[in-house]
């Protein structure tokens, strides 16, 4: 399968990761999951702080910051200030990097196949691209990526 996103940007992420993982330890943000009818909603809260990489998202989805502050990078547009209440669309191929400024409160929405599932990993198998950090050839990149943004 060819990913959605540009090789470049990939490598480019991926070693970014790296360098926040020499320099701030890893850390789990607090993540709430709510499922309905071919909708998955998932709700994290990020920390002040806190360096974030995000998975590569297979499909165009919204998503809301209902408050805080983030610096937000993304591929072909750049660093952008985000502040909430704020509404975005997520494209597919899309792999962000993010600066928390002000602890956010995040929320994204995905539309699946699966019905009234409830099925996280199934769930995530249509919304994610699977990726290995190219850098970190012995841990798999789902271990240290941050699970807020998927």
């Amino acid at each position: 399968m060819q990913s959605l996103i540009r090789k470049e940007t990939n490598s480019l992420i991926d070693a970014v990761e790296m360098a926040l993982l020499e320099r701030f330890p890893p850390k789990e943000c607090d993540v709430n999951h709510s499922f309905f009818e071919y909708l998955y909603v998932r709700e994290c809260v990020l920390e002040a702080g806190m360096r974030v990489t995000s998975k590569i998202h297979k499909h165009r989805h919204p998503y809301v910051i209902m408050e805080g502050t983030a610096e937000v990078w993304i591929d072909r547009v750049g660093w952008r200030l985000i502040e909430g209440p704020y509404y975005g669309v997520t494209e597919a191929g899309t792999r962000r990097v993010l600066k928390i400024i002000r602890t956010c409160y995040w929320l994204t929405f995905h539309g699946h196949p699966l019905g009234d599932s409830k099925d996280l990993n199934g769930i995530e198998a249509y919304v994610i691209e699977p990726h290995e950090n190219e850098f970190m050839c012995t841990i798999p990149s789902q271990q240290i990526e941050n699970q807020c943004l998927g």
